[in-house]
């Protein structure tokens, strides 16, 4: 593997702090890695991520010479890579990008990906589900989860060697088009993107850190620059850099 060296751990705190600690101790771009479960993983805006064995849990530094308004594109290039390294490994699972950067299927929520400027580097994690943890628990968070394979923790299938294999295929997906993103920005991976973007057509919310309404509409897709396009009923249309859209309530204005 060329730009990418990926340390396996059993189970850590948090990938992302081991990464975040990378940073500080000034590692290279590069610098990567994996875990089996985590005690206290967290995933975009901070929000607890349950991570128990069986899950994918993979962080790594990256330490982009780009524009500054290029720097929040690169989470829907690394959901590309997710998405495409899912599919190699896992071929019968049919998936789809949630903008910005969640990956799920008819289920629910398969992998999310988190994004952190430190001291001038990125600190990206990725948490994929990928067997149904022991006692199929309750994993918490905002969306119901799905799971890449059929193997079970509990089951005695869990199979390490499966998601490292899988990490390493989203390292692999993700080197070409980081470089890619580097020199040229988001726009060449927008058909990409747009080929497998969940909610087209559908009416959403799109809401703030804090909750608070952006923008309201049907989905169109997304520009050249990765903003969702939202159509409003009056014929008005938003183009959203950042946020979180969600099906909007019916009947609520």
């Amino acid at each position: 593997m060329g730009l990418f060296r990926l340390t396996v751990r059993d189970s850590v705190t948090s990938t992302n702090d081991l990464v975040k600690r990378a940073i500080d101790e000034g590692a290279p771009e590069g610098h990567a890695v994996l875990a089996f479960s985590q005690s206290a993983g967290y995933g975009r805006q901070g929000r607890v991520w349950a991570s128990p064995y069986g899950g994918m849990y993979l962080s790594f530094l990256l330490r982009p010479s780009v524009p500054a308004d290029r720097v929040a594109t690169v989470g829907l290039v690394v959901a590309l890579s997710v998405r495409s390294a899912a599919r190699k490994v896992f071929p019968t699972v049919e998936s789809q990008v949630k903008w910005p950067n969640d990956i799920v299927c008819a289920a629910g929520k398969l992998a999310g990906v988190s994004s952190e400027y430190r001291k001038g580097a990125l600190c990206i994690g990725v948490g994929a589900n990928v067997a149904v943890p022991e006692g199929d628990l309750d994993v918490g968070g905002k969306y119901v989860p799905a799971y890449l394979s059929d193997a079970s923790v509990e089951a005695g299938t869990f199979d390490r060697y499966a998601i490292e294999r899988f990490a390493r295929a989203v390292l692999e997906e993700l080197e070409p088009r980081y470089l890619q993103w580097c020199a040229c920005g988001f726009e060449p991976f927008a058909d990409e993107y747009r080929a497998c973007l969940s909610l087209i057509g559908a009416q959403v919310e799109v809401v703030n850190r804090a909750g608070g309404p952006i923008a309201r509409g049907a989905v169109e897709g997304i520009d050249a620059q990765g903003r969702l396009l939202v159509r409003a009923d009056g014929g008005g249309l938003s183009a959203v850099a950042s946020g979180e859209a969600h099906i909007a309530r019916i009947g609520r204005s």
